[in-house]
C-alpha cells in the first residue's frame, strides 16, 4: 500500500508545478516531447498513453461540444500525471517503481 503523507504530497505537487511551468514556457513540439518523456519515465510508452487517452475520453461526460470534450480529457490526462508524480514522491526510497496493486495481505 502506498501512503502519501503531507511531505510526499508537497514534493509531488512541487514537481508537477515545475513540470507544468516548463510545459507552458516551451514551444508546442518541445512541450509534446517533454510530456512524452515524462510519461515514458513512468513506464507509459506511446501505445499505453494512447490507450490512457482513449479511456479518459470515454469517461468524459458527453457535452456535444468537441472542444469542451477535448479540454476535459486533456485536463484528466494532466491529473493522471500529477497523481503519478505524487505517487513517485511517496514511493519508498530506493524504489524504482510505483506500486500497481494492493499488498497481498489486504
Amino acid at each position: 500500500m502506498l501512503f502519501v503523507d503531507d511531505e510526499n504530497l508537497r514534493i509531488g505537487l512541487e514537481r508537477a508545478d515545475d513540470l507544468f511551468r516548463l510545459h507552458r514556457m516551451s514551444e508546442f513540439a518541445e512541450a509534446q516531447a517533454i510530456a512524452t518523456a515524462v510519461f515514458a519515465n513512468f513506464g507509459v510508452d506511446e501505445p499505453k498513453r494512447e490507450r490512457l487517452v482513449e479511456a479518459l475520453v470515454e469517461m468524459v461526460p458527453s457535452t456535444g461540444d468537441a472542444l469542451v470534450h477535448g479540454l476535459m480529457a486533456s485536463a484528466m490526462c494532466a491529473g493522471v500525471l500529477v497523481g503519478l508524480m505524487i505517487a513517485d514522491a511517496a514511493a519508498p526510497a530506493g524504489s524504482d517503481t510505483v506500486p500497481d496493486c494492493p499488498p497481498a495481505d489486504l
